[in-house]
């Protein structure tokens, strides 16, 4: 590598590689982040750098953490969310995950 020369990582193509991840890579599974029942952040925000990492990490991380949690909590807690199709949901690849055609669901109010 040469003085000046541009370095770039894929994070989307980094969050699914089974050497950093496992063989399982590419399954979805929130239990990952949970040690015991209490989410815990990667060693290293290095490995999955969402926010960045190092130096530069993102300056709101934290607050953005507090309010997704917040929202997933209250979401979960007072509906429950069933999908549409039968068939796993195909993304695009680009810099804004998306799903293509949309994710169709149904929200039916819980009943506490």
């Amino acid at each position: 590598m040469l003085k000046g020369e541009r370095v770039s990582y894929n994070v989307f193509a980094m969050g699914r590689m089974e050497t950093i991840w496992a063989p399982d890579c590419s399954e979805f599974k929130p239990d990952r982040w949970l040690k015991d029942g209490v989410f815990v952040d990667p060693e290293s925000s290095f490995k999955f750098p969402t926010f960045q990492a190092g130096p530069r990490i993102c300056l709101g991380k934290e607050l953005a953490e507090i309010q997704m949690k917040l929202i997933a909590s209250h979401l979960i807690y007072h509906f429950q969310f069933t999908m549409q199709e039968k068939n796993p949901p195909m993304t695009y690849r680009s810099i804004v995950f998306r799903v293509r055609g949309g994710l169709p669901i149904r929200v039916h109010p819980r009943t506490h």
